[in-house]
């Protein structure tokens, strides 16, 4: 493939004495730059050609280095994760420098395992050249220009060698992919859908100019089997307006309800008769194919629940603030307004649900979604941006907090909702349980006094909670310290001799278990709440729950986890890893529980008997990826599994690691799930890129 040159720029400084290396370099370099001027076409030949020559008759630059992320023209959005490789030919490289424009970010860590890198180069010496670092991503002015970060490698001898990436911010970047990114469409081919008929609800108490964007953009629908139906306004134009369009086309209804909005909106639903009603926010625009779409993944009106993506589009037709949803998710819909206000609903079960049974315009909807959420089975998501608000929806918390407290109550549900920590973002403290059920903590672990000690002394001097027990599994423990912490502890202690092995280890302890729940736990975690138990008990007590985990901070106190994404860095990784904290995530994706598709094993709870029902951890995993394929095989019974901010742990992994892992069990896990795999992650927009962990929009 040709470089990119607007992508990477090169600089290299170098000492006297190695004039020879210097000028096999300025060859490389004006080699490139040759290149970079060739037409295309001849341009990837040559490069081809290149890559047919054995590498030890290469032209080799005195520095090799490779930036492998950021990606460029990846987003600027929540954390930026660095990595690559570099080899000097004069010598150790000493350092590593990261920089956004000419603002120094900090240093990189050198010397993880690379032996891509080593065979690249056909030199053994080079086997641990990657760096790598993370930076929390602090917020850039919409209008600003892109960020150009810049990394910079200097061996011993003072050479340096540079790599340069322009990223975006999150609008830059959805303006780019709304130029470069055409709207998929739907395959509608052969679809027969006479009797299909979908009720437009324009809702009422808005002004003219708001229903006139509204409804055109319902006339300007590829999908011909519509009807709307408006309540006759209070103002004259507006009823003028309106009873005009009812003369010209008999697919625009008027309710003659007389009331206030509420009284309204119930006439429109129960004057609509097709099989789905869309209700729709005056000044909302639906895109051209939007009912098309719907009608399509209705699959022949076998859908209780269908919504889209959407985004905001200003008075100058600018769009902006694009929301690219997970598959259906009903506990991140308690938490937050993630599928908005415009969605298609099979109009019987709205009935069934109660329909519209909120005064206030901006729970119309959300209100009604929670009430369906309650009752539907068949959800679809069309991953399509369908629908753009004329304004976003972030009504206060003051109203969102008593539909779903209300929800709560019909799901019987105990909790207590309140305003998290940013506004439209809600939490849950769950009631106190009349009888405590009995919580088993297994920790696997061999000497590491101190890790020890900080795990054992944060479990029993904060938790609150109190019907637990710990079962350490100990790894052929020799360390006196390690072995005086176990005495001091009221543990039991499982031997487990011999080589280790994760899984193994943790099956040992759950057939040791004699709690209610299993609750796995890597000794290098650190609990920083006492309702830590409570909050995962929680989720782990709902019967359609398989699983919950929490959120596991680095020790400088950025995300480590806050949920895996199946799919993502080739296989499996932990979304939003180096997040600052107190960061909302992507539309509240780091501050609100939510579904997902697997938790790591370093903090995960399930029903014992559900964990020993399905075998435990795989002891055909060597040294990763075991706690992925568990929650697959727990996904595949059809129960939830939960990530919840709740639950907040340190976790004493480095932050700056290797990206090596074990090619056996990475491929074991792509073999076993390859249909998994080849759908994708459904709570992972497929839109966003899934080399980042950031939700960057896919621009490549």
């Amino acid at each position: 493939m040709r470089p990119n040159p607007d992508d990477q720029e090169v600089t290299t400084r170098h000492t006297p004495g190695s004039h020879s290396r210097n000028t096999r370099h300025r060859w490389t370099n004006a080699l490139r730059r040759v290149v970079r001027l060739l037409p295309e076409g001849i341009a990837s030949l040559l490069w081809r050609v290149h890559e047919h020559i054995p590498k030890r008759y290469r032209l080799k630059p005195l520095i090799a280095h490779f930036l492998i992320q950021p990606v460029p023209e990846s987003t600027w959005f929540g954390a930026l994760e660095v990595w690559g490789w570099a080899a000097s030919q004069a010598g150790d490289i000493v350092a590593v420098d990261v920089f956004r424009d000419s603002e120094l970010l900090g240093q990189a860590t050198y010397g993880f395992p690379s032996p891509d890198a080593a065979d690249y180069l056909n030199d053994p010496s080079c086997s641990h050249c990657s760096y790598s670092a993370r930076f929390v991503a602090s917020p850039r002015p919409p209008d600003a220009p892109p960020p150009r970060i810049r990394v910079r490698v200097t061996d011993i001898r003072g050479n340096n060698h540079e790599r340069i990436v322009n990223l975006y911010t999150p609008d830059q970047a959805y303006a780019r992919w709304l130029a470069h990114c055409p709207a998929a469409r739907m395959n509608t081919a052969g679809m027969d859908t006479p009797d299909l008929r979908i009720s437009v609800l324009l809702l009422p108490s808005a002004p003219l100019e708001l229903m006139q964007q509204s409804i055109a953009s319902v006339q300007a629908q590829s999908f011909p089997n519509w009807e709307l139906i408006a309540a006759v306004p209070t103002d004259p134009a507006s009823t003028a307006f309106l009873n005009e369009l009812a003369r010209q086309d008999l697919r625009f209804r008027l309710c003659d309800a007389a009331g206030d909005a509420l009284t309204q909106a119930r006439a429109t639903l129960h004057a609509a008769t097709g099989i789905y009603i869309m209700p729709l926010v005056p000044g909302t625009i639906l895109a051209p194919h939007a009912l098309e779409a719907f009608a399509t993944a209705s699959a022949t009106a076998t859908a209780d629940l269908i919504y889209s993506d959407h985004d905001a589009i200003d008075s100058c037709g600018r769009r902006h603030e694009p929301h690219f949803k997970p598959a259906w998710s009903p506990e991140y819909l308690r938490g937050t307004l993630y599928i908005g206000p415009a969605f298609c609903a099979r109009r019987t079960l709205a009935l069934q649900a109660g329909g519209f049974s909120d005064l206030h315009d901006a729970r119309f909807a959300h209100d009604l979604l929670l009430r369906l959420a309650e009752i539907v089975h068949d959800v679809r998501h069309v991953p399509q941006i369908l629908v753009h608000l004329a304004q976003p929806t972030s009504p206060s918390d003051d109203i969102l907090i008593p539909a779903v407290t209300a929800h709560l109550t019909r799901m019987n549900i105990a909790a207590r909702v309140r305003a998290g920590v940013r506004s439209g973002r809600l939490t849950f403290d769950p009631l106190p349980l009349m009888q405590e059920p009995m919580v088993s903590i297994v920790i696997p672990t061999r000497d590491a006094p101190a890790h020890l000690a900080r795990c054992l002394d944060s479990i029993f001097q904060r938790s609150s909670y109190h019907n637990f027990e710990v079962v350490l599994v100990d790894n052929d423990t020799h360390d006196a310290d390690a072995l005086a912490i176990m005495r001091h502890y009221p543990v039991r202690c499982v031997p487990f001799p011999g080589a280790f092995n994760f899984s193994r280890a943790n099956n040992l302890g759950a057939a040791q278990a004699r709690g209610e729940y299993l609750l796995l736990l890597n000794n290098d975690t650190e609990v920083l709440e006492p309702d830590w138990i409570q909050n995962l008990l929680f989720y782990a007590r709902q019967t359609d729950v398989g699983a919950v985990g929490g959120l596991l901070l680095y020790p400088n106190r950025t995300v480590q986890h806050a949920g895996v994404v199946v799919g993502m860095s080739a296989v499996a990784d932990h979304v939003m890893r180096g997040f600052a904290v107190e960061d909302d995530g992507y539309d509240g994706s780091l501050a609100c529980a939510r579904e997902v598709l697997a938790v790591t094993a370093a903090c995960l709870m399930l029903q014992t008997a559900e964990y020993r029902r399905l075998g435990g951890l795989d002891e055909g995993f060597r040294t990763h990826l075991q706690d992925v394929d568990l929650c697959l095989r727990i996904s595949a019974t059809g129960k939830r599994l939960i990530y919840t901010p709740r639950v907040v742990l340190l976790h004493h992994e480095s932050a700056t690691r290797g990206h090596g892992d074990d090619a056996a069990d990475r491929e074991l896990l792509l073999t076993r799930w390859a249909t998994v795999f080849e759908r994708g992650d459904q709570y992972y927009h497929p839109q966003f890129d899934r080399r980042l962990l950031n939700y960057s929009l896919r621009l490549q």
